[in-house]
């Protein structure tokens, strides 16, 4: 193992964590530093303009300027690690930071899916049954998107309530014949549900794919990695977007 093979695990590592290419369609943008896009004028969707800001409704807007927000997180280590050819050491350390890496991207894009769903359901609760939202919640959820036309292929939960869903045999089942891909992950609200259409919800604008390249900080007499990548994700249609919570 050298150097070059412990970046390229850690671009792979990094990878299995983001959101934004398993939650939205794909779109590269080759050059320039913003593309336009088309959407329906009177339909929600949202997108986050600048890094650090909330997401913005464009309910009335039938075209919107993209500009790939700019995330980065730098991997450092003791220049003893390097000097003392350490990668196992950093390899390991650089897996548990990318995590907190792709939640940077997570964030945004379940902050952009809430603020641009077409429907937000109120999850109801019953004495009687542990878990909240009720199916039911669900299950309208998903008729929304196919009295729209689309067709429920992802569904996004908080872990909080994940194993109680899972154990219900009437929504497994819903759920294998939807074939619907059902992903955990914290940066969900705690309580809160999210089901959508992938191939309709919107576009994840993608100016640089995640890289790493090497770093120094010479403030802290360390040195290691930077993790970078330039990219937005945005919801153009709503309608497509159903959001429990």
């Amino acid at each position: 193992m050298d150097l070059v093979s412990v970046k390229s695990q850690i671009i792979v590592e990094t990878n299995k964590f983001r959101l934004g290419p398993a939650l939205f369609k794909l779109q590269p943008l080759s050059i320039g530093s913003a593309t336009k896009i088309s959407k329906i004028k009177g339909v929600n969707g949202a997108i986050v303009p600048t890094l650090g800001s909330a997401p913005i409704s464009l309910f009335e807007v039938d075209t919107v300027i993209a500009f790939p927000l700019t995330l980065k997180l730098p991997l450092l280590f003791s220049s003893e690690s390097f000097e003392d050819n350490d990668l196992g050491y950093i390899m390991q350390k650089s897996f548990k930071e990318c995590f907190h890496f792709a939640d940077i991207e997570n964030q945004i894009v379940i902050e952009t899916l809430i603020a641009g769903s077409g429907k937000i359901i109120s999850a109801e609760s019953h004495p009687s049954v542990k878990e909240t939202p009720l199916i039911k919640n669900i299950h309208e959820g998903m008729k929304f998107l196919e009295d729209h036309k689309y067709t429920p292929n992802k569904l996004v939960i908080n872990p909080d309530i994940a194993e109680s869903l899972r154990q219900r045999e009437e929504l497994k089942e819903k759920l294998q014949s939807y074939a619907m891909d059902v992903i955990i992950n914290a940066s969900v609200p705690k309580g809160t549900i999210i089901i959508l259409d992938k191939d309709h919800a919107g576009l994840f604008i993608e100016r640089v794919p995640v890289e790493i390249k090497d770093h120094v900080d010479y403030w802290k007499d360390q040195k290691g990695f930077l993790l970078r990548e330039r990219v937005v994700p945005v919801v153009t249609d709503g309608n497509a977007v159903v959001v429990i919570q």
